[in-house]
């Protein structure tokens, strides 16, 4: 489970700006097979992308950053939610499709509220996330 000291450091990378949205979408986190964290932020266009590889020699992470990404959010009322990404998008991401449904937990114990697992595409790309997750916005 990913706590929110790791979403903070993602807000932290996406910038202030993901903080002071009236929208209140946390982005959307997670891990792949090589250890590599992804950062998908869909507050406001343009869609933002990060992909975070941890240095092999103990130095810093590589960051590499995309801007006006090519995948869409889609909220499918309180309980689940969608993002797929067009061909076009930077990989490992081009092609796929993950669907969210909301985890029990409470914001207040710093749980997550919502799982996406990848539905489509990641039998192709093999270095995409089989699954990320997303915090909560406010605990009020």
């Amino acid at each position: 489970m990913i706590k929110h000291v790791c979403l903070l450091g993602a807000v932290g990378l996406l910038g202030l700006s993901s903080l002071v949205s009236a929208n209140g979408v946390t982005p959307i986190v997670g891990n792949n097979q090589n250890n590599e964290i992804f950062y998908i932020e869909f507050d406001s266009k343009p869609y933002r992308f990060e992909r975070e590889t941890p240095s092999t020699t103990g130095g810093r992470s590589i960051v590499t950053a995309s801007e006006n990404i090519a995948c869409e959010f889609e909220s499918k009322g309180a309980n689940a939610r969608e993002f797929h990404c067009a061909a076009d998008a930077p990989a490992p991401l081009a092609g796929t499709r993950y669907r969210a449904e909301r985890v029990k937990g409470r914001c207040e114990d710093e749980d997550d509220e919502f799982r996406y697992v990848c539905v489509e595409g990641c039998d192709t790309q093999a270095d995409a996330p089989r699954e990320m997750f997303q915090g909560y916005w406010d605990c009020e």
